[in-house]
């Protein structure tokens, strides 16, 4: 940083900080009792170049709303300069902007996560933005007007936002770059997939993209063009407008006082209305990575599996996220009707018994329903197989891992057990964010940022191994598939790398339940 940008920088914050132009080496060791308490959330803020705030995940937007001008400030000091800002260190705390005007994206994080992390939520984030407004839009708009207020257009898009940040804060398929996969056995999948195809005549009137089916979050299986596959972030981004949830307010305290008189707590987030059972819903969204400048519409709607398939799945339908939900796409704005049949046609054949399913076709009456759920009834019986435990594996000492096959682009993990195990605000939840940051740092270093211009670069890593008081982990790349896994601490470092020969195994070894294989095209 020169003198003159640091007198600026100091002018505009009021104190210097250093800007890191490399990447730093990453303090590995485990922070303080204190350092940890004074870890806050991740605070995510999308604001215009003219300075309006767009989104915020802080529940307190006065606040949000004051420092939007500073960081406003930092940015344009930099830019005066030539300079374009990716991140500034602040003791504990990292600050990353991304830059696409018309738009800035910052986060604010003290969890220790590479730069690179943040700045992969933040094209998250911008991504979502496009999903709700494409990039025609943007730019023709604040071409007309420089300081034109994009919130009010996007009003009532809040929880989309919010569950995609919620899902940025855990997910590993995210992280991976990868699809989490329903785990089925293959001939129950192949079923499921001729289930789908309405025909081609339909899928060529109604300009069909994707047909997908959903379980508990995951894709079950999909029908898709030939030579095209839906890719990883848009189908992220399609999962989170699914499934997010809506905030509740809490009761203000004069109307609805406790008895001792203390302030009621949060009521918990409500789920999402497209999850309901029967519902049916038709959006416009964008799909980035398809094409940023275009909307598609999609059809959404969970089936109602009665009371036969409640019996299947336990005796409960379960919460709503973890019902059955199908999802068609089509480029055709005015298409509903169309789309409402044929998904009607393919929730018959779901519901019907395999012989009745196989025999129906677009042109035919709908089968009857079976009494034991149809097609769905082995779908609904792994339902609890989808976190498997670590027992099924057998391995000592291991205590999570997560698997991605590269040339699938998808992904399996096992449930998180033992210490990782517990509900939002337990240790549980602690030991899960602190094992994530470790895979985070891992997969950074397997995954080199591509050199600048006249620097050296790089060379990828196969093999990454680190420990702490708390446990070992071990990061693998190969030419086939990648593997984070973690371990007790005191595991000697032979029995780490057995017990990641062994995950590759059985993996292998269930390929065709875990992973989606030959999805239909047309």
């Amino acid at each position: 940083m020169s003198v003159e940008q640091r007198r600026r920088f100091e002018k505009g914050k009021g104190r210097a900080t250093e800007l890191e132009a490399e990447e730093k080496e990453v303090d590995l060791r485990p922070k303080s009792r204190e350092e940890a308490l004074a870890e806050l959330s991740r605070r995510y803020f999308v604001l215009s170049t003219a300075g309006k705030l767009i989104y915020t995940s802080d529940d307190d937007e006065e606040a949000a709303t004051g420092l939007v001008g500073v960081m406003q400030a930092i940015i344009s000091i930099f830019a005066d300069e030539g300079d374009k800002i990716r991140y500034v260190d602040v003791g504990q705390t990292k600050v990353s902007f991304l830059l696409k005007p018309p738009l800035y994206l910052v986060v604010v994080s003290s969890q220790g996560e590479p730069e690179n992390v943040l700045r992969m939520h933040l094209d998250y984030l911008y991504l979502q933005v496009l999903s709700v407004v494409t990039l025609t839009q943007l730019q023709a708009i604040f071409a007309k007007r420089t300081n034109f207020d994009l919130r009010r257009m996007m009003e009532g898009t809040e929880p989309f936002f919010d569950s995609l940040v919620s899902t940025l804060q855990v997910s590993l398929p995210v992280l991976l770059s990868s699809i989490e996969v329903y785990r089925l056995a293959t001939s129950t999948r192949d079923d499921l997939a001729r289930a789908l195809n309405p025909g081609r005549e339909v899928i060529r009137d109604l300009d069909l993209l994707y047909v997908l089916l959903l379980a508990k979050g995951r894709l079950v299986t999909l029908l898709r063009p030939k030579k095209h596959s839906i890719h990883p972030t848009d189908l992220h981004l399609l999962l989170s407008t699914i499934y997010a949830k809506r905030k509740s307010t809490t009761p203000s305290p004069s109307t609805t006082p406790t008895l001792n008189g203390d302030p009621q707590p949060p009521r918990p987030p409500r789920s999402s209305p497209l999850l309901e059972p029967d519902a049916e819903s038709w959006l416009p969204i964008c799909l980035p990575r398809f094409n940023p400048r275009g909307f598609l519409h999609v059809y959404i709607s969970f089936l109602d599996i009665g009371s036969s398939g409640r019996f299947a799945a336990g005796g409960s339908a379960g919460p709503p996220e973890d019902g059955i939900g199908l999802v068609l796409l089509s480029s055709q704005r005015d298409s509903f009707l169309g789309i409402k049949a044929a998904a009607e046609g393919i929730k018959a054949r779901l519901l019907a018994s395999p012989s009745a399913s196989s025999a129906a076709t677009p042109s035919t009456t709908l089968p009857p329903p079976a009494p034991d759920g149809g097609l769905l009834h082995p779908l609904l019986l792994f339902r609890a197989r989808q976190s498997y435990s670590l027992g099924e594996l057998a391995i000592p000492g291991l205590r999570h891992f997560v698997y991605k096959d590269k040339s699938k682009v998808q992904v399996t993990m096992c449930g998180w057990e033992g210490e990782y195990g517990g509900e939002e605000g337990s240790e549980g939840e602690k030991a899960r964010r602190r094992l994530i940051t470790l895979y985070q740092h891992l997969h950074v270093a397997l995954h080199p940022r591509p050199a600048a211009a006249g620097a050296p670069a790089r060379q990828a890593a196969q093999v990454q191994y680190l420990r702490t008081e708390h446990e070992a982990v071990l990061g693998w790349i190969t030419s086939s598939f990648e593997l984070y896994l973690a371990t007790a601490p005191l595991l000697p470092h032979s029995a780490v790398v057995n017990a990641a020969r062994a995950i590759s195994k059985f993996v292998a070894s269930k390929e065709n339940e875990l992973f989606l294989n030959n999805a239909p095209s047309f």
